[in-house]
């Protein structure tokens, strides 16, 4: 498991409780899958699963004209 690597963290709290945290908070919901943290930390990115976004979104810009 990669500590100091806060998407990682923030991507894991989400997933688990819903609300984001720090590393002790990752390695503490990974605790119970003590030998397959790794393996659930590539399952929840093969899933699809992202972090919530916070601000607006850009709109496109079509460039094609300029």
């Amino acid at each position: 498991i990669s500590v100091g690597d806060y998407h990682l963290a923030h991507a894991v709290g989400e997933l688990f409780t819903g609300q984001r945290t720090d590393d002790a908070g990752m390695l503490a919901l990974l605790a119970p899958y003590s030998p397959h943290r790794q393996r659930l930390v590539r399952l929840m990115h093969a899933s699809g699963f992202s972090k919530q976004r916070y601000g607006a979104r850009m709109s496109i810009e079509d460039h094609r004209d300029r």
